[in-house]
């Protein structure tokens, strides 16, 4: 979980330095977190960025884990807050070593590398103190023991809030990073749209150096 002192602005810049050429820069806005501004200009219809994602999770009913997770959430209606699918796509982020003695055949991990990335999407108020719900408690004790229920909820918060649907049949999101920091406006300079399961921010109209990069969170 990335501290409010600093929200990961060094990692997140390096990252747009070495995979975008640095033509856009993260930064801490009062009152909003952290921004997107480009540092040059763009015209409309310019591709700002393209990157592909951090992780893609769809509802595997094949699985018993994810069965299991289905039948948490109706025993337990009152305690999940989410469809059973955003406690997969937590479940499903769990590195190698978090995933040891998974129950209900476990599921495969991810990189630690990636699970770091999709940690620096989520940031917590540190002066307020805060506990996992009810439902996180339950998926580490029936699903992963092996796993705090601090870090499944956290998880599941980065997939609820910085998600994009990625199909319908089966149901499935994907996560990108940079996207995730742009703001949402009614009115965005930015759009995007999916080249294969790449996801393409191109400009809406003219943006210049220094202007804040907006999209719609709605596709």
């Amino acid at each position: 979980m990335v501290s409010l002192n600093d929200r990961g602005i060094n990692q997140i810049n390096a990252y747009a330095r070495e995979h975008f050429g640095g033509v856009v820069e993260c930064r801490l806005t009062p009152g909003k977190g952290r921004t997107v501004h480009a540092l040059r200009s763009f015209k409309t219809g310019d591709i700002i960025l393209e990157e592909s994602p951090i992780h893609m999770v769809q509802a595997e009913p094949a699985s018993e884990a994810f069965r299991k997770v289905e039948e948490l959430c109706k025993q337990h209606d009152f305690e999940m807050d989410f469809e059973p699918l955003w406690y997969w796509c937590a479940l499903r982020s769990l590195t190698e070593s978090q995933c040891q003695g998974a129950h209900h055949g476990g599921w495969a991990p991810l990189s630690d590398e990636c699970q770091r990335r999709l940690l620096l999407l989520h940031h917590e108020d540190e002066s307020i103190e805060s506990y996992p719900g009810k439902a996180a408690e339950l998926l580490s004790t029936t699903l992963a023991p092996g796993t705090s229920p601090s870090l499944i909820d956290a998880l599941t918060q980065v997939w609820v809030l910085n998600s994009f649907e990625h199909s319908e049949e089966p149901p499935g999101y994907s996560t990108y990073f940079y996207s995730s920091f742009m703001s949402h406006s009614c009115y965005p300079n930015a759009m995007w749209h999916e080249s294969g399961d790449n996801h393409v921010v191109r400009a809406r109209r003219s943006i210049d150096v220094g202007d804040e990069v907006c999209i719609a969170y709605l596709s």
